[in-house]
């Protein structure tokens, strides 16, 4: 498969002569001019041949005249209307391209509420005081209403377990959860819609983690009336997003009031404060006894709603196949594993994005390599350790580009391997999902020669376990890259 196309000579024409197209972007932003205004003037700056929204370059009269033609035989980029995408800004001006990619995305408007305004109250105190209540004044605001929603979610609360309180102690989980691991960044969402298509299949929403104390009385009422809260697509990667889509479960075990890695997305410039909570080995017994307590009555509602099978899916479970063995020892386990050098791009990309929607205090973003580096490591090892414990006729591997070029083929052989029941009957649903987001494009990422020398030196082992060599998707700091679900979907395989 063709990941990228390389520059020559006319690239090297083209950078010498690029010209920025004035952006207002960030000056008008300071008057927070009212939408409506702000959006007329948009609409008007564009018809001028301006682009306030984003990063779009001006080509020169001599190559803008020659159009599309120059694009594809020359460069192979697309240009229209005499303009050049970030995507060529890649190839030829990679500080620059660095740059949009890392505050690029789909943020979080104003009106929509932090994720921690799903906590319960005593989540919410129990988070506030393990971080010394270190909110930056300009969240301040932020808190107040996050401590009214505690309350508001503390008293549905009380009115779920008085409805619905002796029909979730009848409930018992039959089928033992499908657990997708893999780091984050590396394929985790799609293997999980995937699989989350099957009828015979349930997933938690985003609503029902995100408020884990009220939803089997007030998720119906909330995605249809007030969908509005939630953001249509992830600020990290732009894929579809909505209070019915899958979510990943460990936001629950947040709002419940459980410790979480994921505190540190509302507190990112102080230390980690729940990193026991990654792997649970090293939790007290009566820690590790109320996590699991809280993880199964968070399942055991979710199965009082729907008593399908249960997809899961979290990195940090990656880490805790011991515990959850203990819990389901009939627990399948797929792991998804992605080229480590687009996975380093991607996640720091994420806990950015995340910071900037949901952090409570000015993000410094000290730190946050290093972490990246050490958390790929530890849950890798921490895979390793725990699939020795798991038979192998329920423990199945995929790669995410197999998955990509042909996921029809690569989830019937998980369905096999794994004894998961007839694929036929998930098929035309997969076949029609993948029609819909055909035009998905990834994210675009650069590395230079620096971060791939550091990539090598701490995930080398790592790299070549998972049968990825030095050559990533991202050649060489003079290469753009554009994958789409589209394009990979109809190659009949990958090219390795």
């Amino acid at each position: 498969m063709r990941l990228g196309i390389a520059a020559n000579r006319t690239d090297l024409e083209l950078s010498q002569t690029l010209r920025p197209i004035p952006s207002f972007e960030r000056s008008w932003a300071k008057f927070g001019q009212p939408g409506r205004l702000r959006l007329a003037v948009q609409l008007l700056t564009r018809c001028l041949g301006f682009d306030i929204a984003s990063n779009v370059y001006a080509l020169p009269p001599k190559f803008a005249n020659r159009g599309n033609g120059i694009a594809r035989a020359e460069i192979g980029i697309p240009v229209a209307d005499g303009r050049i995408s970030e995507l060529f800004m890649i190839a030829v001006k990679p500080d620059k391209a660095r740059t949009a990619a890392v505050s690029g995305g789909q943020q979080r408007k104003r009106w929509q509420p932090h994720i921690w305004a799903g906590c319960s109250f005593p989540a919410w105190m129990r988070l506030l005081a393990e971080h010394r209540v270190a909110v930056h004044w300009s969240q301040w605001l932020s808190a107040f209403l996050i401590t009214f929603w505690s309350l508001f979610n503390t008293a549905l609360g009380g009115v779920q377990q008085a409805v619905y309180g002796r029909r979730i102690r009848r409930t018992r989980i039959r089928c033992a959860p499908i657990f997708i691991i893999g780091h984050w960044r590396s394929g985790t969402t799609l293997l999980h819609e995937f699989l989350s298509l099957d009828e015979r299949h349930t997933s938690p929403t985003t609503y029902a983690c995100m408020a884990p104390h009220h939803f089997l009385v007030t998720e119906s009422f909330f995605t249809r009336w007030l969908s509005f809260l939630a953001p249509s697509c992830r600020p990290m990667d732009n894929m579809a997003a909505g209070f019915d889509r899958p979510q990943e479960d460990e936001f629950a075990l947040c709002m419940l009031g459980e410790p979480s890695p994921y505190w540190t997305i509302a507190f990112p410039n102080m230390p980690s404060q729940a990193d026991d909570y990654l792997d649970l080995e090293c939790l007290s017994p009566r820690a590790l006894a109320s996590w699991k307590r809280t993880f199964l009555q968070f399942l055991t509602e979710l199965t009082c709603k729907d008593d399908r099978r249960l997809i899961l899916k979290s990195p940090t479970h990656s880490c805790r196949i011991k515990t959850l063995l203990e819990l389901f020892p009939d627990a399948r386990f797929v792991q998804i594993v992605r080229d480590p050098y687009v996975i380093y791009s991607s996640t720091i990309r994420l806990w950015k994005s995340l910071y900037a929607d949901h952090a409570l205090q000015k993000p410094t973003l000290v730190g946050l390599q290093e972490r990246v580096l050490a958390d790929f490591v530890r849950v890798d090892q921490k895979i390793d350790e725990g699939k020795k414990q798991v038979h192998a006729d329920r423990f199945h591997k995929v790669r995410y580009e197999d998955l990509v070029c042909n996921p029809v083929n690569c989830m019937r052989d998980l369905y096999r391997r794994l004894d998961l029941g007839q694929f036929d009957r998930l098929q035309p649903r997969l076949e029609e999902h993948l029609t819909a987001i055909a035009d998905y494009r990834t994210n675009r990422y650069y590395l230079s020669d620096a971060e791939r020398t550091l990539i090598d030196r701490h995930w080398g082992r790592i790299i070549r376990k998972h049968g990825y060599g030095s050559a990533s998707v991202v050649e060489s700091p003079r290469r753009a890259v554009l994958v789409t679900v589209e394009a990979a979907a109809s190659l009949p395989a990958c090219e390795k």
